[in-house]
C-alpha cells in the first residue's frame, strides 16, 4: 500500500522532444548528395520538364558512369535510368506516329482526335518517366540498388 502511495505522488515529467540529428551527425553532408552520381542524373531528368535537353546530358552521364568503375548499387541505378530515358523517347515517338496516322487517315475530321491522342500518350509518358525518376532518386539517396532495373514499369 505504501508503494501505491509513492507511485501516486511521483510527478510525471513530460519527455523532451527528440532533436533531429544534423547532417554532420548522420555522417553525410549536402556535398555527398552531389557526389551521388545516380542522384545527379535523376535531378537532370526531372529538370527536363523545365529545360528540354537536360535529359540528354543525364543519359550521356549515365552511359559514362555505367562504363566507369562503380559500385553494384550504382550500376543497377544507371541501367534503370538509361532504360527510363529510352522508354521516354520511345513513348514520345510512338505518340507522334499514332497521332500523325490518325491525322492523315481521317483528314480534317481526325485533327482533334489526333491531337488529343498525342497529348494523352505524351502525358502518360511524362507520368511514367517522372514516377521512375523519383523512385530511382529515393533509392539513390539510400544507396540501394534498383530491385528490377530492366523493367518497363516502375
Amino acid at each position: 500500500m505504501a508503494e501505491e502511495d509513492a507511485q501516486e505522488t511521483e510527478e510525471v515529467t513530460p519527455k523532451a522532444p527528440q532533436r533531429l540529428p544534423t547532417p554532420e551527425e548522420r555522417g553525410w553532408s549536402a556535398g555527398d548528395l552531389l557526389a551521388n552520381r545516380p542522384f545527379v542524373i535523376c535531378v537532370l531528368y526531372l529538370c527536363t520538364y523545365f529545360t528540354v535537353f537536360s535529359c540528354v546530358v543525364g543519359v550521356v552521364l549515365a552511359y559514362v558512369f555505367y562504363d566507369s568503375k562503380s559500385e553494384e548499387w550504382e550500376r543497377s541505378q544507371f541501367q534503370y535510368l538509361i532504360r527510363t530515358f529510352w522508354i521516354m523517347v520511345g513513348s514520345f515517338v510512338i505518340a507522334v506516329f499514332c497521332g500523325l496516322a490518325v491525322l492523315i487517315s481521317k483528314g480534317e475530321d481526325g485533327g482533334i482526335v489526333g491531337v488529343l491522342l498525342i497529348a494523352l500518350m505524351a502525358f502518360a509518358a511524362f507520368i511514367l518517366a517522372a514516377a521512375r525518376t523519383v523512385y530511382a532518386m529515393l533509392n539513390a539517396v539510400r544507396h540501394k540498388p534498383m530491385p528490377r532495373p530492366r523493367t518497363l514499369l516502375i
